[in-house]
């Protein structure tokens, strides 16, 4: 009798070990990727804050100067009664509604800063209206009484309160600036740091799946050495057959004992060479591993 090896179409080991490994991968480099989508879209919306930030430094830089060149274009007027120095002072009275309106837009997330600004508004409208009263007392009653006016300070007085009022507002963005940058730094280091856990880690699961990988195959490379030298030697009869009812290899056991080649013997159904009392069980068993 022979004693007969079977192939089989199941997933082998290795196909099973592969799957695992890049499945494994796989789920570990989508629970990195969401948690370094999440750390972008903070760092994007940190960075559109940084930025929003600098736009309120930068507007109230702009209504400071815009005031203090209103300032110095009056004090020329009265001074020399030359009309081109009130250009700055009409450039002022035109701008100042807009660039009041722009910063209590830009601000209109932080209650402080609008209540300062609600502090700071009737302090710029008085003041301008002190220009302008200047500069109407500049042209009825000449320099002397105007210069005499201005020596008073009263208008030095309100805009000395101006500019500290908005230096606090300066002062207070300047530290939400500093915050808003650290988080932002922050938010760019957790990103870095998320890509490189991300690249190592799938370094880590591909050089873990190569090894094993490896090993398998050099263990399955030394059973199969081992059956192969078991195969050859045998005096029994070994074979090993396909589900298609055909020998795919025979030991030399086979030759000496039948006196026929393995083409011979290949060329029919192995069940021809199986004694009639064991072809029933034979082929019952064939049938199994076929569903199997």
């Amino acid at each position: 009798r022979s004693k007969s090896v079977t192939t089989s179409l199941s997933p082998t080991g290795i196909q099973r070990l592969l799957l695992a490994g890049l499945g494994l991968i796989l789920v570990v480099v989508c629970c990195i990727l969401v948690v370094n989508c999440f750390s972008l879209v903070a760092y994007v919306d940190t960075t559109r804050w940084v930025n929003h930030t600098h736009q309120v430094i930068g507007s109230i830089e702009a209504y400071l100067s815009l005031l203090e060149g209103a300032e110095t274009g009056e004090r020329g007027y009265v001074i020399t009664g030359n009309e081109a120095f009130l250009e700055p002072y009409h450039q002022a009275r035109l701008r100042i509604p807009e660039m009041g309106k722009r910063i209590r837009e830009l601000t209109k997330d932080s209650p402080s800063q609008q209540q300062r600004l609600d502090a700071l508004e009737p302090l710029i409208h008085e003041w301008m209206a002190e220009l302008g009263a200047l500069v109407s007392l500049r042209r009825e009653k000449g320099g002397q009484v105007a210069a005499e006016e201005v020596e008073k300070g009263v208008r030095k007085e309100h805009l000395d309160a101006i500019r500290r009022a908005l230096a606090e507002m300066q002062d207070a963005e300047r530290a939400l600036l500093g915050q808003r940058t650290a988080s932002e730094e922050a938010m760019a280091r957790r990103s870095i740091w998320a890509s490189i856990v991300l690249a190592v880690t799938v370094l880590l699961l591909l050089s873990g799946l190569y090894t094993l990988l490896v090993r398998h195959m050099a263990a399955r490379r030394r059973a199969e050495e081992d059956l192969d030298r078991h195969f050859l030697l045998s005096l029994d009869l070994a074979c090993i057959a396909g589900l298609d009812g055909y020998f795919k290899r025979l030991n030399p056991a086979w030759a000496k004992t039948l006196g026929l080649t393995d083409e011979e013997l290949m060329a029919s159904p192995y069940i021809e060479f199986v004694p009639p009392d064991d072809r029933a069980a034979t082929l019952a068993e064939a049938a199994k591993l076929g569903q199997g």
